[in-house]
């Protein structure tokens, strides 16, 4: 064998070496995008997961900041120091008394009723998302009770769209006559 037969077999095999590497290179390059398009697809549901668990674990905070509401406001039911709301009419005039634990708010029933009563109302200190248990109590048999009960509860019924926790309890003393 001579030096050109060497050289010659050197590069047929040179030739096979590059194009192994060529399709290597290839393969692996085809691999890793495939490789790439699973991670980026995997990342998105661990992304969507941590998002639905992050969701569940807000809601799960504020159920239980609701439920805690919920009693201390029970537990203040049960003593009689929740919100009451009394309706007093007489021949004159009509007006309510807002009352909660021992502070009072007068407000009479006359053309600015509405205003004046979501105004107190506010005063009261409730937030928009405070549980409330409110008593509206009247008596029916008094003169121009029925066109008052019905202002006043329209007003209560248009305080709940803002206040969603606001449950309402009627009683009617002149049942009890």
């Amino acid at each position: 064998m001579n030096r050109k037969e060497i050289i010659l077999d050197f590069t047929s095999l040179l030739d096979v070496t590059l194009i192994v590497i060529f399709f290597f290179v290839i393969f692996s390059n085809l691999n890793n995008q495939a490789i790439q398009r699973d991670y980026e697809a995997k990342t998105k549901q661990v992304e969507k997961k941590e998002e639905q668990l992050q969701q569940e674990i807000d809601m799960v905070q504020q159920s239980s900041g609701r439920q805690g509401e919920n009693v201390g406001e029970m537990l203040q039911f049960s003593r009689g120091d929740n919100l009451k709301i009394v309706l007093y009419s007489d021949d004159k005039n009509q007006h309510i008394v807002i009352r909660k634990d021992v502070e009072s708010i007068q407000v009479n029933l006359d053309n600015n009723f509405e205003e004046n009563f979501e105004s107190e109302f506010d005063k009261i200190g409730y937030k928009k998302k405070s549980t409330i248990l409110c008593e509206y109590i009247y008596n029916g048999s008094e003169i121009g009770s029925n066109k008052a009960y019905e202002r006043v509860k329209n007003i209560l019924l248009k305080m709940k769209i803002n206040y969603k926790y606001l449950y309402i309890s009627e009683t009617d003393t002149s049942l009890g006559e």
